[in-house]
C-alpha cells in the first residue's frame, strides 16, 4: 500500500505531464503517428505485393510444405515487404534533401535541411531493425520445422 506523501507526490507528478495544452501543441502531437505510417505495419498483417508474393513461393518450394513451414514462409515474406516499404522510405527522404540541394533558392546546410533528413533517417531505423529481426526469426523458424519433419 502507498503512503499518503507517495500518494500526493504523484498527483502531484501527474499534473505537469499532462501532454500539450497549446492548440497548436494537440494539434502537432495528433499528427505524430502520420508521419509515415510503418508503426502500423509492425503489428498488422501486411497484404503482400508481388515481390512478397514472389519470396514466400521461393521459401515455401524450399520447404517440405507442412503448415508450420508455409506459416513461417509467409510470415517472412511479409517482414520482407515491411522491409522494402521502410527502404523506399528512407530512400525518398535522401532524395528529398537531394533535390533541395540542388535548388538554388536555399542553402540546405544553413536551414538545418541535413539535420532534419538525418534525424528523420536515424528514426527509421527502429522499423527496418525490427522487419530484419522479424524476417530472420521466421526464417530461423521455418528452418526449423523443416529439420523437425
Amino acid at each position: 500500500m502507498s503512503s499518503a506523501r507517495k500518494v500526493a507526490a504523484n498527483r502531484r507528478n501527474a499534473t505537469k505531464s499532462t501532454g500539450p495544452r497549446s492548440v497548436a501543441g494537440k494539434l502537432r502531437a495528433s499528427q505524430n503517428a502520420y508521419r509515415h505510417g510503418l508503426a502500423a505495419l509492425t503489428y498488422m498483417r501486411v497484404p503482400l505485393d508481388d515481390d512478397g508474393k514472389k519470396i514466400e513461393a521461393e521459401i515455401a518450394a524450399e520447404t517440405d510444405g507442412s503448415p508450420a513451414a508455409l506459416a513461417y514462409a509467409n510470415e517472412a515474406a511479409e517482414a520482407h515487404s515491411i522491409l522494402l516499404r521502410v527502404r523506399r522510405v528512407k530512400r525518398h527522404l535522401v532524395e528529398r534533401y537531394l533535390c533541395l540541394e540542388d535548388s538554388e533558392t536555399s542553402d540546405p546546410l544553413s536551414s538545418g535541411q541535413l539535420t532534419n533528413t538525418l534525424l528523420e533517417l536515424f528514426a527509421l531505423d527502429r522499423y527496418e531493425l525490427r522487419a530484419i529481426s522479424r524476417r530472420d526469426r521466421a526464417m530461423r523458424n521455418a528452418l526449423k520445422a523443416i529439420k523437425k519433419t
